[in-house]
C-alpha cells in the first residue's frame, strides 16, 4: 500500500509541475474547513482542515493537489472482525486521518457569484484505525458543488459535498461509508 501511495504522489507531483510549466492562469492556494455527517451504518462524523495547492488552468477551471487532517467519530462493531454483519457499539470512537487527494473544480461563470462543481479523489492514511495501534489506508471520492464569492483576486467558497470513503484491510471496519457535508474555503490567486 505504501508503494501505491508513493507512486500516486510521484504521478501527482509530475502532473502538477507540468501544469505549472504550461499554466494559463495563476497559482491559487486554498484553505478549506469541512464538516461531514455520516449517512451510513457507522454514522461517521468528520471535521477536516485541508490545504489545496491549486492552479487556475483557465478563468473557470482549477486543478490541484490537496493534503489535510481529519478527525472522524465512528461507531465501531462490538464484535471485531465481523464488519457490517455484527452488532454495533453505541459509543463513538475517534479516528484521525491524513487525506492526500487530487482535485478539480469548474466555475460556470466569472461573475461575482460563481457556481461550481468539483471532484476530489484520493487516499486517506489512518495512523491508528479503529482505536487500535495499527495504521491503515483508505480511498475516498468526494463530488462537491457550491458557489464562489469573487473578491478581486481572492475567493470565498461555500459548498456541499457527498463523500464516499473506505478503510482497506482493517478487521474492525469493513466496506464503504458515506457522508454529506458542508465546507467553507478561502483562496487567493497569486
Amino acid at each position: 500500500m505504501n508503494k501505491t501511495l508513493i507512486s500516486l504522489l510521484a504521478i501527482c507531483t509530475f502532473s502538477f509541475q507540468s501544469l505549472i510549466a504550461q499554466r494559463s492562469g495563476g497559482f491559487e492556494p486554498q484553505l478549506r474547513v469541512s464538516y461531514d455527517k455520516g449517512v451510513s451504518k457507522m454514522k461517521p462524523n468528520t471535521v477536516s482542515v485541508e490545504f489545496i495547492a491549486g492552479l487556475r488552468t483557465s478563468e473557470q477551471t482549477r486543478v490541484g493537489l490537496g493534503i489535510g487532517y481529519s478527525s472522524h467519530s465512528h461507531l465501531i462493531p462490538s464484535e471485531p472482525g465481523i464488519g457490517y454483519g455484527s452488532s454495533w457499539d453505541t459509543t463513538y470512537k475517534t479516528v484521525s486521518s491524513i487525506p492526500i487527494f487530487l482535485t478539480a473544480k469548474h466555475n460556470f461563470n466569472v461573475k461575482k457569484f460563481s457556481p461550481y462543481v468539483g471532484l476530489d479523489v484520493g487516499f486517506n492514511h489512518y495512523p491508528s484505525a479503529g482505536g487500535s495501534d495499527s495504521s491503515a489506508e483508505g480511498f475516498y471520492l468526494r463530488p462537491h458543488g457550491g458557489v464562489d464569492l469573487l473578491l478581486g483576486r481572492s475567493r470565498i467558497s461555500l459548498e456541499a459535498s457527498f463523500r464516499h470513503s473506505t478503510i482497506f484491510n482493517h478487521a474492525d471496519i469493513d466496506g464503504w461509508f458515506s457522508q454529506v457535508g458542508i465546507s467553507a474555503g478561502f483562496s487567493l490567486e497569486l
